[in-house]
Formats: C-alpha cells, structure tokens, sequence
C-alpha cells in the first residue's frame, strides 16, 4: 500500500480531511528536524488519531537494527543488547484511577542505549521472576518505537518477545553512562534523565501531602554538593522514593541514578522518577538525629561566599579543640554564621555534622 492510500485511509477513518492528515504529518516531519520519514510521521498522527493502519501481512523476515538507527514509529522491531539498568516492575496509577502495571530497562548495543518499555504480563513475569536480569544480553522482538520527551522508548506489548542469550559478548558495553558530578548539572539537561555522583549534606525524613486531586503522597528532599568543587544541589524525592535516602548517613559518597533536571525559578533541581535509584559509593560518619561533638572554637578563617544554585552563602573554616585533639571544621549558610558570631574560644556543640575527605585530610562539615 502506498502513502497515499494510507493517508486517505488514516482521513476516512478519523472523519477528517486528507489535507489535515499530511499537515500533521509536516509538523512531525519538523519537530524531528527532518529526520522522520513520511511512513513514520504518518503512524504517529494515526496513533493521535485512535486509528490502525491495516497492512497486509509480509513474509518478510525481521533484521536486527543497531540502536543507532531507531526512529519514531517504527514497528516489529528486533535488538539484540546488554541490559545495563534494571529498574524492574514499576507501578502506576492509570487515568482512570485503576492500578497497573509495567517494567522498564535500558538497553545499550555497540551504537547508543534505549529505554525498553514492558507492558505484556508475561514479560513483565519474566522480570518480576528475575529470568532476566541487569548485565544480561538479550535479544527484543516485534517492539513499537516512540518519543518520550527528548528521548526515544521501545514498548513491548502481548505481541512481543524477549529472550536471553547465552554466550559471551565483550563488544556490548557494561556500562551505559558516567555519572555527572554535581558540578556537571546545567540548565541544558533540563527534562533529561541522569545519574549524579555526590556528597549527601543534609536529608529530610519524608512527609505526607495532598495533591490537587486529593491522592495522597510522599515527599523527601535532600542537597547534594559535589566532592570537588564548591557547588549542591537539591534532590527532591517522590512517593515511594522518598523512603531511599533514610538511612544513608550524612557524608555519604552517593549516586543517585535515573533522576529529572528540572528548572524552577531560575534554580536547578532533581526530581525523583519511577527508576530512581541510590548507591553508597562511601559511607559517611555523620547521623541524622542525635549526633554530637563538642569542643572548643580556637580559630576561625577569613570567611567567602559561594553562589551556588541554592543562591549566595558564606562559607567559614574554623579549627575545633576536642579531647581527641584539633579538628578542621567547615559551616555553612546560617551556621557559618553562627561560627562567625562567637566571641573566641567558645564552647560549641555541633549536631548532625558529617565528615568528608579534602586534599587526603578530614573535615567535619555543619550545614543549614
């Protein structure tokens, strides 16, 4: 069937105008900088429209594509891939308000990665059971290509397969991506998902809220800062997410996987998503609640100010006299403050305090 039988059956199937078909498809033909082709763009406005196109059945077999080539609307695709992140069975809430249910991991061959979305019960068994897990190189069948955002989704539905291979396979990579440090958080990746490496300076225990629909939910924030540079950032966790960073100690070298940039205000934050993750890299020393050093402020430096995305702080260094012998300290925000306030020597008592690693030596941290 040529495109133009398909457009006039997509137009008489939807009760518009042939004229309405092919101008949305000019519009996704556009948004994709040209490099969707007509049969694709035309697939995306049936998929809008609610309508199937019906094609003949073909005899022809299924090659495997190399991610690299994946574009929007393709069909019956087949990938062969290492299953570099797991994020398992996922559970949502649907428009309607009933509960359902998907899985989801990411896939990377020689040429690029792609989010595979599972929404067959069977694979999604497969999954849940562990028959295939992360590391595992397997081979996709019969997937739907779509966007998600600035991203693009394989979806495999009742007609899909996946299988695992058995077998070595040095040329897949084991790894997808790098973790970004702090520092490497910028405006640009606004509405992308990464993975962050950091330092956890502070974390606040979940609590409940109501959304506007009157569901309930859960909320967690936490900042981290970068482990070489003067720069945080906060990390806002959602839901079930909330719970992830609970008994992580304060000093905690960590990588949180899978969260959104997201800009507020002209601030840069990290939400939470369905996949989110957090790995203890290094654990810190510092506590949540009840965790105290007492001593003496014998010193304090020449205070500075740091501009960082939570906006303009003053940053003091001082050395605390303990009965275990001198400490260098850091305090920030309204801390530092405090520290600056003191007439010397003062005693002090300093809660929730963490301890980081700078140029080999230890520093015991208080932030706001």
């Amino acid at each position: 069937m040529g495109i133009d039988e398909k457009i006039r059956q997509v137009a008489e199937a939807a009760g518009v105008s042939e004229e309405e078909i092919r101008e949305r498809m000019r519009r996704y033909v556009d948004e994709f900088r040209g490099l969707l082709k007509p049969d694709a763009a035309l697939i995306l406005v049936a998929t809008d429209l609610g309508v199937s196109i019906q094609e003949a059945p073909t005899e022809r077999p299924e090659s495997v594509l190399q991610i690299a080539s994946l574009f929007p609307g393709m069909s019956r695709v087949k990938l062969r891939g290492r299953i570099t992140r797991m994020h398992g069975v996922i559970e949502f809430t649907r428009r309607d308000g009933a509960p359902g249910e998907r899985a989801e991991f990411r896939l990377a061959d020689e040429t690029g990665v792609v989010l595979v979305v599972v929404w067959s019960k069977d694979l999604i068994e497969m999954i849940r059971s562990g028959e295939v897990r992360e590391g595992d190189v397997v081979e996709i069948s019969g997937g739907r290509v779509r966007p998600r955002g600035n991203m693009l989704t394989v979806h495999l539905d009742s007609r899909s397969t996946l299988r695992r291979l058995e077998g070595e396979f040095p040329e897949l990579p084991a790894e997808d991506v790098e973790p970004l440090s702090v520092a490497e958080i910028t405006e640009d990746l606004a509405g992308q998902e990464v993975d962050v490496r950091g330092v956890l300076t502070s974390a606040s225990a979940p609590r409940e809220f109501e959304r506007k629909d009157g569901r309930p939910g859960m909320i967690a924030s936490a900042v981290l800062a970068d482990e070489k540079v003067d720069e945080d950032i906060r990390l806002v966790m959602w839901d079930d997410k909330s719970r992830l960073l609970e008994d992580v100690p304060l000093g905690s070298v960590v990588e949180v996987r899978s969260v959104r940039v997201a800009v507020r205000d002209e601030s840069i934050e990290l939400h939470s998503t369905p996949r989110t993750d957090v790995r203890v890299i290094q654990p810190g020393e510092g506590g949540r609640t009840a965790q105290e050093i007492e001593g003496n402020v014998i010193y304090v430096f020449e205070p500075s100010e740091t501009f960082s995305r939570a906006g303009r702080r003053t940053v003091v260094d001082f050395v605390l006299a303990t009965p275990d012998g001198p400490v260098l300290a850091r305090a920030w925000g309204a801390r530092a403050e405090e520290i600056l306030s003191i007439r010397l020597p003062a005693r002090v008592r300093l809660v929730n305090h963490f301890w980081t690693i700078r140029d080999g030596d230890s520093v015991l941290n208080v932030g706001d």
